[in-house]
This record gives C-alpha cells, sequence and structure tokens, in this order.
C-alpha cells in the first residue's frame, strides 16, 4: 500500500529525470517504512478501542472509594439465588469495610 501510494504520486507528476527511473526504490523506502508505522499504530488504537469497548455509552459499575485506596469486589447481575450468598461471603472477609449496594441494570 505504501509503494503504491509513493509510486502513484511519482508518475502522477512526471518531472524530468534526466534519464533515471522516475520511481526509484531507495527514497520510497522511507516513506514506506513510516506508513508502515502509521499503520501499525492505527491498527493498535483501533484495536484498543475494540477490545476496551470503547466508547460505551452503557453505565459501568464504579465506587468514589476506589480512589482512596480501597478496593471494588463486584458482581454484576447475580442470579437471585446467590445474592444472600455473596453478601454473606462479603461481610465474612472483612466485615467492616464491606459494603453492600444494589444498581439496578438498565
Amino acid at each position: 500500500m505504501a509503494y503504491l501510494l509513493a509510486s502513484g504520486t511519482q508518475k502522477a507528476w512526471p518531472l524530468d529525470t534526466g534519464g533515471m527511473p522516475v520511481v526509484a526504490m531507495w527514497p520510497n523506502i522511507i516513506i514506506m517504512f513510516e506508513l508502515t508505522m502509521l499503520g501499525a499504530i492505527l491498527a493498535t488504537v483501533v484495536s484498543l478501542f475494540i477490545t476496551a469497548r470503547l466508547p460505551t455509552f452503557e453505565s459501568k459499575l464504579y465506587d468514589p472509594e476506589i480512589s482512596n485506596g480501597n478496593i471494588l469486589v463486584a458482581v454484576e447481575n447475580p442470579p437471585e439465588d446467590s445474592v444472600d450468598r455473596l453478601e454473606r461471603t462479603l461481610r465474612d472477609v472483612e466485615p467492616r469495610t464491606a459494603r453492600i449496594t444494589r444498581i439496578e441494570s438498565m
């Protein structure tokens, strides 16, 4: 792709090169390298957005206490028959800091 862009540009603007080839390989290597790096960076950014599911308009589970160094253990949409067992398990681990918050899913 990068070679096609470089050679197409050189062929579209035919200049008198004094008998030398219009499309020379060595000067085009720099352009091919730069366009390859651009393609790699764009592919990385696109794959980041896809794997991170960005942008998302769904509400994410977040607690402001995380900014204070606390740890969030979250279970989104647990089965109704396991909610009591989850609450007991969390309270048994650290009863003074365990906080159970129910968030209704949209």
